[in-house]
């Protein structure tokens, strides 16, 4: 049974792609020979899968193909994209042009954005389906001529091959000697690499800055244009200017990358990743302060005291909570709009729909969660770090690692020190014998003294010990 992701495809997006082939403003079904609507499938190895709808215009010599991808796939580094794929030679089963592969031998002035990534809604197709056939209708002569002459013809594919092997840096038809049917395999999948990596590109928001004609931006990332066909990268690179806004002068409402990355950046603002920080927050606060609690807990079994159970020592989980709560932010902001602000979620909601299919970097992926695991680990590790006072000894385990330290019997204490803050509260410094030193200040904070005074002044009155009051105050 073929295996198609229903759930993650967007019917009525889809649906609205294969009807524009029958609508009566369809302006290529008439110039053309013949029109079909093809499923593009590719196979796994546990099923088959449909990777793309294509719409097919049939012109005799060459036929063009209008091409949805609702998935990112081989062929489409990006969700719900429409594009145009060209066919000179229809008897070559593997190669084909986007537009802007052809225009050097046409018109290399023309930039006319011809690639709609983030295809949010029907509306959206229906108005990029038609902006991408009006682009079409005046070189609808051009493309005939090239494939009527078959040294034209042969010189595009020859462009198209050299194209690859600049973008990999040597010569990728040469044979490996491998045999012939092992280099048609390797040949066509660093075609199908090539194809989306360049759509990446056409869907990046560098190339719509290019568009948009914003040259101080293109600059920023030259790297990127190495994909880009050799005219445009010199209209980048050695022109002292960038053509006009293509986007806007061609059709507004067709911007669906622009569209898509104005939603995305309202929609991710620093205010707004602020306001889910610190909504996130009191969450974590509390996670980690029950699970320093239940921890501190577990450890301190059997001990009169453990001075990791005070807010000193709970406060070493704030760094963790901060980054944690950093860490979750973007995945919260999605909260806060459905609660703050339910007509910015409404609009930005089919382009969350989208941004889903596409699978996160597995190192943003791996980040997150090592961050959080990470986060969970280090939080345990502080609730077992402290001094353990018991009623025959003291365990100092207040290093990194609370698993070894030094141990001290109540006989060992050689003096027992009280210092006066100048805030009005105090700390213990214990001396023993051996020169060891034992410093409270950290844990008997302004909220702590009190209580740790009360937990280990009957203790060491048990063993005979005197508290003795400094003379200078700790200021």
């Amino acid at each position: 049974m073929p295996f198609t992701r229903k759930k993650q495809n967007d019917p009525d997006i889809t649906a609205a792609f294969r009807e524009q082939l029958a609508v009566r403003q369809n302006i290529l079904r008439p110039q053309s020979a013949s029109t079909d609507v093809i499923r593009e499938q590719k196979k796994n190895a546990e099923a088959t899968e449909i990777a793309s709808y294509v719409n097919r215009y049939d012109f005799g010599l060459y036929s063009i193909d209008f091409v949805y991808s609702p998935l990112p796939g081989n062929y489409v580094a990006v969700p719900s994209t429409l594009e145009a794929r060209i066919r000179l030679d229809k008897t070559e089963p593997l190669y084909f042009f986007m537009p802007y592969d052809l225009l050097p031998y046409i018109n290399p002035g023309d930039f006319v954005c011809r690639y709609f990534p983030y295809i949010e809604s029907t509306e959206r197709m229906a108005i990029c389906y038609r902006t991408l056939a009006e682009s079409l209708v005046p070189y609808l002569p051009s493309f005939a001529a090239l494939a009527a002459d078959p040294e034209l013809t042969a010189r595009a594919y020859r462009d198209l091959k050299n194209e690859m092997n600049r973008i990999f840096g040597f010569d990728i038809f040469a044979p490996s000697g491998n045999g012939a049917d092992y280099d048609e395999t390797v040949i066509a999948l660093r075609y199908a690499r090539t194809v989306e990596w360049k759509s990446a590109v056409y869907s990046s928001a560098d190339y719509n800055d290019f568009l948009l004609g914003n040259r101080e931006k293109v600059l920023r990332m030259p790297s990127r244009y190495k994909l880009l066909p050799d005219y445009i990268r010199h209209i980048v690179f050695s022109s002292g200017t960038l053509p006009p806004e293509a986007i806007k002068t061609g059709n507004p409402e067709a911007s669906s990358l622009s569209s898509m990355q104005a939603a995305v950046r309202k929609n991710s603002s620093l205010p707004l990743l602020v306001v889910s920080c610190l909504l996130c927050l009191p969450l974590f606060l509390l996670f980690y302060g029950v699970l320093y609690g239940a921890a501190a807990a577990v450890v301190s079994t059997g001990a009169v005291f453990f001075t990791g159970a005070t807010l000193g020592g709970l406060s070493g989980v704030i760094p963790y909570v901060l980054v944690s709560a950093a860490v979750c932010s973007v995945s919260a902001s999605r909260i806060v709009l459905r609660l703050f602000a339910r007509r910015r979620y409404a609009a930005y909601r089919p382009y969350l729909r989208l941004l889903r299919r596409v699978p996160p970097h597995p190192i943003v992926k791996v980040t997150k969660k090592g961050v959080l695991v990470l986060s969970v680990l280090l939080v345990t590790l502080t609730a077992c770090r402290g001094v353990f006072f018991q009623s025959d000894a003291i365990l100092d385990r207040s290093g990194f690692f609370p698993f070894s330290g030094e141990s001290y019997g109540y006989r060992d204490i050689l003096s027992v020190t009280e210092y006066e803050r100048s805030s009005g509260s105090f700390y213990y410094v214990m001396e023993f014998e051996g020169g060891g030193t034992l410093n409270l200040s950290r844990v008997m904070g302004p909220y702590d003294c009190e209580r740790v005074a009360e937990k280990l002044v009957p203790l060491l009155e048990e063993n005979g010990i005197e508290i003795e009051k400094a003379e200078k105050s700790d200021q």
